[in-house]
């Protein structure tokens, strides 16, 4: 294996972590968001940490995977 080969993998592997990372996070600070606030000051129902994680995931699709629009030949900028 080339030095390059091993930089890409490494780089992909801390990027997958950061990613899984990140969904983690958001998922926990939407949960505790939603059962401190909207439970208690609008008496909605609370939410369990699977349908946070959920709401995370699907935000996260929408945003990175279904971004066509912000997506550049070759990675130009204006």
């Amino acid at each position: 294996m080339s030095n390059e080969t091993e930089l890409r993998k490494n780089r992909m592997i801390k990027g997958i972590l950061l990613a899984i990372s990140a969904l983690f996070l958001w998922s926990v600070l939407l949960l505790w968001s939603w059962n401190s606030t909207a439970s208690e000051l609008f008496g909605l129902q609370t939410i369990q940490f699977k349908h946070a994680f959920m709401i995370t995931a699907n935000i996260a699709v929408i945003v990175f995977v279904l971004n066509i629009g912000r997506r550049r030949a070759n990675n130009l900028t204006h």
